[in-house]
């Protein structure tokens, strides 16, 4: 961040993951002032109270302290697994705010391969649970 302030940089933009239990993939933003959570808030579900923790919530922290207006952009993931559709999202998110257009279709893809992958593994591990499974009789 300092760096940043060197340079004289307009604006930080953090992005990382949040973990959640949900199915939808949200994207979550916070700002450090009022002028840039106004341009973010219309595709973001914005935080009423809270904190960010970690590297993305030490950034916007210190981009706070310096007076650098910073966003941070937070896709929801299921878990602490890895999730392309989530980082699709997020770009997707970039793209609208500073009307950009960088291609989410690979990540799209991946997201959708994961996807596949994530089912077949649940199946196999219920049937290998069913095959296993043994009946323990209690008697009183």
């Amino acid at each position: 961040v300092e760096w940043c302030s060197n340079i004289g940089v307009r604006e930080v933009d953090s992005v990382a993951g949040v973990a959640t239990v949900g199915e939808e993939c949200k994207v979550y933003g916070a700002a450090t002032d009022e002028e840039t959570l106004k341009k973010i808030s219309p595709y973001v579900e914005t935080f009423e109270v809270g904190s960010i923790a970690g590297i993305s919530g030490g950034i916007v922290l210190e981009c706070y302290l310096k007076n650098i207006p910073a966003v941070a952009l937070l896709g929801e993931t299921r878990g602490m697994n890895p999730s392309p559709g989530s980082a699709a999202n997020v770009v997707e998110v970039i793209n609208k705010v500073y009307n950009l257009s960088i291609d989410t279709t690979r990540l799209h893809e991946q997201a959708e391969q994961i996807e596949m992958e994530m089912q077949r593994l649940a199946e196999q591990m219920r049937a290998e649970a069913q095959k296993t499974r043994r009946e323990f009789p209690i008697y009183g």
